[in-house]
């Protein structure tokens, strides 16, 4: 088979990942903006060759675009809401995480036998704290998955030692949460303690439960709740407890899963995770596509771009292409049509000065293609991306509700 794509087999791939973004994901609107203004969103693309782009270069575009009355998706505040509205990046747990739960644990467990209700809710709240920062990546180890476990329940024992039952009852459900395939040891819990488990267990088993179906592309990978490994894609779970839960597909690859919210209520919750596309994106300081050639980065660009625009309901996005050492490509996209409207090819140092990125700016919001690579500016022709207008317009044509 010819490792080149063609343009229709593109376009029914970009049109499936488009279509299955959000699914079982509602979307929701932009923080602080309103619906019925434009929404601009940056994003950056390179290869994995080429040098990243500053960040002080995006933010002195987003501020030109600003001052132009647009409100503009870029930096922290892209990466926040995305995070919130699809996935983020693990947090990877360090040594020194480990060492921080193993200590603090120890000291919740002598300070509840010493029957210290005070300090064993002190030393417990701090592992849970440390904990939720990277709970993904420290429950992958049963024996730190296990002492997270334990911390859990050392509070509730202490709320259960002071008679407030209630509330030990209702953080022991949490607890039952935060680890669902790792059952407390008697061996570690004394018996009361482990009565208020199984009544806890009880409660839950009596809940409403939403069934959680998690697909991938591809299939056959590893799906992770809270960090532990529960079965391959395609995936069905039918009891787990209605609550939040960071939902993994794991692929293969050195690079850890990217980490999706999951707010499980009442309703089915359905959730299709693309590896692929999640492969190559990066959300550390602001949203960048990364690719591992120059053709998959044509070939996947406009797509990706659409995606991540449709997520954050942005209005048009700026696709801000590193060419090579020195050049960079600017193209203001239309989400609706998916149309290049302007497309802006200037060096690096055009975005340093402010007065510069103003003039950039003028030409992406007037829809003025211009090839500024030297001192004079020359009109052009937008890029042309590997699909058609038709087949474009086709890509975000309104859909029947399933």
């Amino acid at each position: 088979m010819n490792h080149l794509l063609s343009s229709s087999y593109v376009f029914y791939l970009c049109a499936f990942w488009v279509g299955n973004l959000t699914l079982g994901l509602p979307i929701a609107r932009a923080e602080g903006t309103d619906s019925t203004h434009a929404r601009w969103l940056l994003v950056s693309s390179r290869t994995v060759r080429q040098r990243a782009i500053p960040r002080r270069l995006e933010r002195n575009l987003a501020q030109a675009l600003r001052q132009r009355g647009i409100y503009v998706l870029a930096g922290h505040e892209a990466k926040s809401i995305f995070a919130k509205k699809h996935s983020r990046q693990a947090r990877q747990a360090r040594e020194a995480d480990l060492a921080y739960i193993e200590k603090h644990t120890q000291a919740a467990l002598e300070h509840v036998a010493q029957g210290h209700a005070d300090r064993t809710r002190q030393a417990a709240m701090k592992v849970m704290r440390r904990a939720k920062q990277a709970l993904e990546s420290l429950n992958r180890q049963t024996v730190v998955a296990q002492q997270v476990q334990n911390s859990c329940l050392y509070l509730a024992r202490a709320m259960l030692d002071q008679g407030n039952r209630d509330a030990a009852l209702k953080h022991m459900a949490q607890c039952r949460s935060l680890v669902p395939d790792l059952r407390p040891s008697l061996k570690d819990h004394p018996p009361h303690v482990m009565r208020l488990v199984d009544e806890a267990e009880l409660a839950l088993a009596t809940q409403a439960h939403g069934a959680l179906k998690v697909s991938s592309t591809p299939s056959g990978c590893s799906v992770m709740i809270n960090g532990r490994r529960v079965g391959a894609s395609p995936y069905i779970a039918t009891q787990l407890p209605q609550g939040h839960y960071r939902l993994q597909v794991a692929c293969g690859g050195k690079h850890p899963s990217r980490v999706h919210p999951v707010h499980l209520g009442s309703k089915n919750q359905q959730v299709h995770i693309d590896a692929r596309f999640e492969k190559r994106l990066r959300t550390r300081k602001g949203i960048t596509l990364r690719y591992a050639s120059s053709a998959q980065e044509n070939r996947y660009r406009l797509c990706d771009a659409l995606r991540i625009a449709k997520t954050l309901q942005a209005t048009s996005v700026v696709l801000i292409t590193v060419l090579n050492k020195q050049h960079l490509r600017l193209d203001h996209i239309d989400v609706r049509s998916a149309g290049v409207v302007a497309s802006l090819w200037v060096p690096r140092r055009r975005l340093r000065k402010h007065k510069h990125a103003s003039t950039l700016a003028t030409h992406l919001h007037t829809g003025r293609s211009i090839h500024w690579l030297g001192e004079k500016r020359t009109r052009t022709t937008p890029w042309h991306p590997p699909l058609s207008n038709k087949k474009r317009a086709r890509l975000h044509s309104p859909r029947k509700a399933p």
